[in-house]
């Protein structure tokens, strides 16, 4: 992550050109200004993807909402609420594809079953690679 000291800036912390803009006088408050900005910019981001998966597998989430989860980086409600955390955003794209259809699908199948991942597959063929990539690399992309 590129950043520059920026006291100019109209916010406190935008992207431009591939660098993190941040206010100097805010520089004690980075990580809070990182969350926030990765929480209401994921927001908007993740909700236009998980509406085109949904609309791929026929499924209709009640919210999706970007917050802290711990150490999960998804989860999905007996009620269709799915959420993401925070730091899903950091992730490359086909991580968080991933991520998406397998919360998606825990709204017809709760469990880990077999028809579980079928569906998966169905929509991410090579999800083992990406679930294994998660599995050796999302530990770099915590803060």
């Amino acid at each position: 992550m590129r950043l520059v000291d920026d006291e100019d800036s109209h916010a406190n912390l935008h992207l431009y050109g591939g660098w993190f803009n941040l206010k100097g006088s805010l520089r004690a408050y980075a990580e809070d200004e990182f969350t926030k900005w990765f929480k209401q910019t994921g927001q908007r981001w993740v909700e236009r993807r998980v509406l085109a998966y949904a609309q791929r597998m026929n499924l209709n989430p009640q919210s999706v909402k970007v917050r802290e989860l711990g150490y999960r980086w998804g989860s999905c409600t007996r009620l269709a609420d799915i959420n993401f955390h925070w730091q899903t955003m950091t992730l490359p794209i086909h991580a968080v594809d991933y991520i998406i259809v397998h919360e998606l699908s825990h709204i017809k199948i709760e469990q880990h079953t077999d028809e579980f991942w079928h569906q998966v597959t169905r929509i991410i063929p090579d999800y083992r690679t990406r679930k294994r990539w998660i599995a050796d690399n999302g530990a770099n992309y915590l803060v």
